[in-house]
Order: structure tokens, then C-alpha cells, then sequence
């Protein structure tokens, strides 16, 4: 016979303690575990996805150096020979944010040290950016990846880590919105990112809500830690690969910037050479509105007449450019006194008062330019009424007024003016008021403006060192600091401005193209490539059908064709969001036209393909696909076949290939052409065809 079971009263003590223990284990074993609803796991799993996705391409972009899809170019502006991107906006927002101080971890480290010092940066160069977010955010998103695998493998188990991960990382994405929004750099990626990011956790959040009823997460070990020494283990493996090839990516970086260095090294010894004979290459049409006494500077000049060092600045004090290229100079001023002396010229980008600009980019530029001559002027008055010399008391007030003037942006109210003439001691406000408004200030800017044109200037800043045009700042911010660095190591006899000596605008075209580093372009569709037997020049042009500078840059080269030896490729880069993201929608039809183009391509070949482009640039307003669809039948092809083939998968593939291509190329504006594998920054002016110069050039001399 069996014995009943005696209740658990009649137990032993210990054996019913026992039990209690067991039993409190387990149901808090059975709490310590937040299982997911399923949709809130599969809501968590397309967050994480989307994230990874977008933070990975960012870290590609960092790494390649290739612009990604949706988020290239800026504003565009109608100029003269063409349509030219603003130097403002010459880099994509995606670029733009990873050199701001938040954008790597290099930055927030200058951020905290700028901040300590009480200095001020805006934008950090690519070597400084050690470690950027897109990293931290690629290995994170792979981790959590990693992680949320396992946790869907042990059946949704969450362990309570995860979630105060996901609440800490929603934080940071909510506080890079806020740096995006304020930034106004609204990149797809990193929006799509941190989107993917919140998403994540309100998953989490949700899930958590919906199991709370029957769980509550405690801190106990469980198998279900495992997704967070999975997700470990893959950020370091992530963090690891991405470090190697970062390593890389830096070391290219730096011997690139050796490289620069050393070659305007060069430059700068044969420029300092060959001054006397620059000076005798200038065209007779062309003449320098600078000259004695003084030479190559302006009227106001910081530091020794005769310097190691002469930098010359062309300059517009609501321009970003200008401002960093400012605080980097007084840098190097600051750095290596007695050494170096800086000259101030104006060139306002405004028409109102600068005739040599195609439209007015900055409103108070003018205002601006017309207030430090004013304050200058009438320091130099005061001074000379005193018994003292005018000269250095205007140079002193103007830059004192300039760095106020760029510390603002340039932008202020005749009360702020007035705030400040009184700031800086000068008792006679209405003097200065008076001269701000009066004609004598307007022409002296007016004077000013000339040294642009005649330079060639394309945009501002325009920087020179010891009569050479820093070259190169665009893609090497440091770029106006390594040649101070490098006339410091060649160390010339202190000298004034007399014998610098830049080239004129006729020249410096040319220049511009011949010491352009070469590229390699990569290859479009080869069937539709002019060649000419035995041409060793490539030329290569990114134009939007529709706009008019690619028109006549297009019949100028067709003109050439036969009389000059060279290989002529056009690829469609359309200023038209509809196939090109991140442009102004400036021309709607141009991918259109583009798309005509290559249908015609397909179902006529190399000649229809020619004939569709001529007829685009013969009646280029108003285009649309019915007028498109009668091109087709001019040309001979079967209308019916040519509107279904122009929204043909093949055909919106092969613009955007184009278009593609030419993200990293096409930076500054369309037409953008290049000759032998260097970019042509302008390729005419009037009385003067700078192209055929060039190609003649390019021609006896390929590849050099």
C-alpha cells in the first residue's frame, strides 16, 4: 500500500520551505523574461532594417568618397556660361553633416576643446573627423540586428537591457534631429536612419505595454541574454572592420594632402621665380587695376609692408566660405607674428554694388563692404586731426570693423551700426553714417570689384600667397594654411607687394584647366561617343538638354569637330528632381528630354540618338512628351514605339546612369566639361575662345 500524501502542514519545515523557494524561483524566472508580440517584433525588425540601411550608406560615402543617390547638389543659379551650383551649396547635406562638430566623434572632441578655449569652428576637414556617427551608427544598427535575431530565436525574449539600450539611443536620435532641423542639412539618410532608429523603440515600447499585464522585466540571467552577447559581439566585429578601413581611408587622405603640399610647394617657388616674366605674359587688352606704389595688395593691409608671408583676400563678409577662411588666416597670423601681412579687397556678391556678378546672392553684402570703409575712413580722419598718422588707425578700424562684420554675417541695421561705431570709440557716429550712405564708400567698392573680374573670380573666397591663387580649398580646406606653412619653410627675404604678380583672367583660365588634377572619368554608353581617328583627347560634357549654356557649349564643340583631333561624349545630368535628386527643379523637362534621347538611341540608333538631341536644342522651351512624340516622327521613327520606349525601364536606367556618374563630378556647374581628364571651370569669355586654347594645348601635350 501506498501512504496518502500528508498536507502540507504535516511536512517537514524544510521540505515545505523547499518548495516555496522552488515555486518563487520559477515565477519570477517566468517575470524576468519581456516576450514581444509578434507585430511589435516585426515593426522592431523593419526599424532596425531601415536604419542599418541608411547609416550603412552613409559610412560607404564616408569611405568611397561617392555621393549617394537622393542626396547630392544644391541650389542652382543662372549664370552666364551655363547653370552654376552656389559655393554655398556645393556638397550634399549627408556630406555637409558629417563636418559638423556632431558629426563624428573627432568633431565633438574639437567642439569641447573650442568651447574650453573660447575659439569658434564651424566645419572640420576629413582628417579631423575621426570616427564619424555614420560609424557608430552602422556598428550599432548591426548589433541590434544581431541581437534581435536571437531574440526572435528564443522566442521573442527580451532581456531588460534592450530596452533601456533602445530608450538611450532613441535619445541621441531625437537630439541629431534637432542638430538637422537647426542645421536646415536635410539628409535622407540620416533622417531615414534615426526614423529606423525610433521606430526600434517605440516597438519595444509598445510590446512592452502589451506583455506588461503578464510580465515585468527584472535583471536576472537568462538564456534570452544571449541576444545582447550576440549584438556585443557583432558591434566589435563591425567596429573592428570599419576601423581597418578607416585606417586606410586616412592614409589616403593624408597622402593626398602630402601631395597637395608638396605641389604647391612647387608652384610656389616657380611663381616667386618666375614673377618678372608672369608680369610680361599678361595680355595687352588686359590691365591690373593694382600697381605702384603699393603693388599687389589693397588699401588696407595687417601687418609689415614687407613680409615673409603677403596674403591677399577677396572677400565677402556675408559669405560662409569667407568667414572660415578669416578665422583660419588670423590663425596663421596669430601663429608667426611679423611674418605675415593680409590684404582686405572687396567683392560683394551683390549687384548693387558689383556689376561683375550675374545675380545678387548676398542683400547686405554691399551694406556691409560700404560700413568698414566708412569706419575706416573716418578713423583715419580723427587721427590725423590729432597729430597722429592716419594710415594705421584706418587699418586698425577697418579690421576691427571686419571682424565684426563677419562675427554677424554681414547682416545688420543702421542701429546696430551705430551701436558699434560707439562700441569701438569713435565719437563721430553721423560722420560715419554719412560716409556709410555717401557715393565716396559705394565707389571705392565699386574699385574693388574690378580685381575680380580682372582676376577671373568664379566665387569668394579668392585667396593669394605671395602673388600665387591658393588653388584647391574646395575639396582641402586647410589648403590657404599649408601654403602659409610653405612660404615659411622656404623662408624668402621680407619683401612688399611690388613683384607679386598673379596671372590675369586671360591666363588664368587657362591655368585653371592645366594644373586641375586629372580624373579618371568612368565610361558612359560608348556607342554614342564621337571619336575621331587617332584622338588621344577625351572630352567629356554633363548637360541638361534643356538648358541653354549646354546648348552652346555643345554647338561650340560640334563646331570643333574635324578641325580639331579629340573623342566627344555627352551625358545628361538634368537639373530636374524628377531622375536627379537633390537639384532645384530649375528645368522640369530635362529628364524628359533625356529620356527622348535615349528612346530615339534604341529604336534608331547612333544617328537618331544625334537628330533627338539636335531637335531638343533647336526648340528647347516648353518641351513635353506630345512634343517629344512628333520629334520622333520627324526623325523617322515610329511614334507608338517611341512613347512606349521613353518610360521603358532601359531607357530611365541609362539617364540615371548618367546621372549617377556624373554626382561626383558635377559640382560646381552645368555644363561641366572636362578635357583629358581635368575639369574646365569656364571655358569662354568674350573676345577670348578659351576652349580651342585649351584643346590646342590638350592636343600636343596629352596626358601631361
Amino acid at each position: 500500500m501506498s501512504a496518502a500524501p500528508l498536507p502540507n502542514s504535516l511536512k517537514p519545515t524544510s521540505s515545505v520551505r523547499a518548495a516555496s523557494i522552488n515555486a518563487a524561483a520559477a515565477k519570477s524566472a517566468e517575470r524576468s523574461v519581456l516576450r514581444l508580440p509578434v507585430l511589435a517584433y516585426a515593426i522592431g525588425l523593419v526599424g532596425i532594417l531601415i536604419a542599418l540601411v541608411s547609416s550603412g550608406g552613409l559610412a560607404y560615402q564616408h569611405l568611397s568618397g561617392h555621393p549617394l543617390p537622393g542626396c547630392g547638389g544644391g541650389n542652382v543659379t543662372q549664370q552666364g556660361m551655363g547653370l552654376a551650383l552656389t559655393a554655398e551649396t556645393k556638397q550634399s547635406a549627408c556630406a555637409t553633416l558629417e563636418a559638423h562638430p556632431m558629426g563624428s566623434i573627432g568633431g565633438m572632441v574639437m567642439a569641447i576643446k573650442s568651447i574650453a578655449s573660447s575659439t569658434d569652428f564651424q566645419k572640420i576637414n576629413p582628417l579631423q573627423a575621426v570616427w564619424p556617427v555614420s560609424f557608430l551608427g552602422a556598428t550599432y544598427f548591426a548589433a541590434a540586428l544581431a541581437a534581435w535575431i536571437v531574440i526572435g530565436v528564443r522566442g521573442r525574449s527580451v532581456p531588460a537591457l534592450i530596452p533601456w539600450l533602445a530608450r538611450f539611443g532613441a535619445a541621441l536620435s531625437i537630439l541629431y534631429i534637432v542638430v538637422i532641423i537647426a542645421t536646415n542639412k536635410l539628409c535622407p539618410y540620416c533622417i531615414a536612419s534615426h526614423i529606423g532608429n525610433l521606430t526600434l523603440w517605440l516597438a519595444l515600447e509598445i510590446g512592452m505595454i502589451k506583455a506588461r499585464s503578464v510580465v515585468v522585466a527584472g535583471w536576472k540571467w537568462d538564456r534570452a541574454w544571449s541576444a545582447v552577447v550576440a549584438g556585443v559581439a557583432v558591434f566589435a566585429i563591425c567596429s573592428g572592420t570599419l576601423a581597418a578601413f578607416e585606417v586606410s581611408h586616412r592614409e589616403g587622405l593624408m597622402n593626398a594632402d602630402a601631395e597637395a603640399a608638396a605641389k604647391s610647394r612647387r608652384e610656389l617657388e616657380e611663381a616667386m621665380r618666375q614673377a618678372a616674366d608672369k608680369a610680361a605674359a599678361q595680355a595687352m587688352t588686359e590691365k591690373a587695376p593694382w600697381g605702384l606704389p603699393n603693388g599687389f595688395r589693397g588699401r588696407w593691409l595687417l601687418g609689415p609692408k614687407e613680409s615673409t608671408v603677403r596674403v591677399v583676400m577677396l572677400t565677402d563678409f556675408q559669405c560662409p566660405d569667407c568667414k572660415a577662411f578669416e578665422n583660419q588666416l588670423m590663425a596663421a597670423y596669430n601663429a608667426n607674428p611679423g611674418k605675415i601681412s593680409i590684404s582686405i579687397v572687396h567683392f560683394p556678391m551683390c549687384k548693387d554694388c558689383n556689376p561683375h556678378v550675374g545675380s545678387t546672392m548676398h542683400v547686405n553684402a554691399c551694406e556691409a563692404a560700404r560700413a568698414a570703409e566708412a569706419v575706416a575712413s573716418v578713423a583715419g580722419s580723427i587721427a590725423s586731426l590729432d597729430g597722429k598718422p592716419a594710415e594705421p588707425a584706418a587699418n586698425e578700424a577697418f579690421f576691427k570693423m571686419a571682424e565684426w562684420l563677419f562675427s554677424i554675417t554681414g547682416d545688420f541695421k543702421e542701429a546696430d551700426l551705430r551701436a558699434q561705431v560707439t562700441k569701438m570709440g569713435i565719437p563721430n557716429v553721423e560722420a560715419v553714417i554719412k560716409k556709410w550712405k555717401g557715393e565716396e564708400t559705394l565707389k571705392l567698392v565699386q574699385d574693388d570689384a574690378k580685381w575680380g573680374e580682372v582676376l577671373g573670380l568664379f566665387y569668394t573666397p579668392m585667396m593669394f600667397v605671395n602673388g600665387v591663387e591658393v588653388r584647391g580649398w574646395l575639396t582641402n580646406p586647410m589648403m590657404l594654411t599649408s601654403m602659409i606653412n610653405d612660404a615659411i619653410k622656404i623662408n624668402p627675404a621680407p619683401a612688399d607687394a611690388k613683384n607679386d604678380n598673379p596671372p590675369l583672367v586671360g591666363m588664368k583660365y587657362f591655368e585653371d584647366w592645366k594644373l586641375a588634377p586629372r580624373v579618371r572619368i568612368p565610361e558612359g554608353n560608348a556607342k554614342y561617343v564621337k571619336k575621331q581617328a587617332g584622338a588621344k583627347v577625351d572630352v567629356v560634357v554633363w548637360g541638361d538638354l534643356t538648358e541653354p549654356g549646354t546648348k552652346e557649349l555643345d554647338l561650340a564643340l560640334q563646331g570643333m569637330i574635324g578641325k580639331k583631333s579629340f573623342n566627344y561624349a555627352f551625358r545628361h545630368y538634368p537639373v530636374c528632381t524628377d531622375c536627379n535628386p537633390g537639384v532645384d527643379n530649375k528645368y522640369p523637362a530635362g529628364c524628359i528630354a533625356a529620356q527622348a534621347v535615349e528612346a530615339a538611341g534604341n529604336l534608331g540608333g547612333v544617328d537618331a540618338w544625334n537628330k533627338m538631341k539636335g531637335m531638343i536644342f533647336d526648340r528647347q522651351a516648353g518641351l513635353t512628351k506630345s512634343k517629344l512624340s512628333l520629334f520622333a516622327g520627324v526623325i523617322g521613327l515610329e511614334t507608338a514605339k517611341f512613347d512606349a520606349e521613353i518610360d521603358s525601364g532601359p531607357v530611365k536606367v541609362a539617364v540615371e546612369n548618367d546621372v549617377m556618374a556624373g554626382k561626383g563630378y558635377v559640382t560646381r556647374f552645368i555644363p561641366t566639361i572636362f578635357v583629358d581628364g581635368k575639369v574646365v571651370d569656364r571655358w569662354k569669355r568674350d573676345g577670348d575662345n578659351v576652349l580651342e586654347r585649351i584643346l590646342d594645348y590638350a592636343q600636343k601635350h596629352p596626358g601631361e
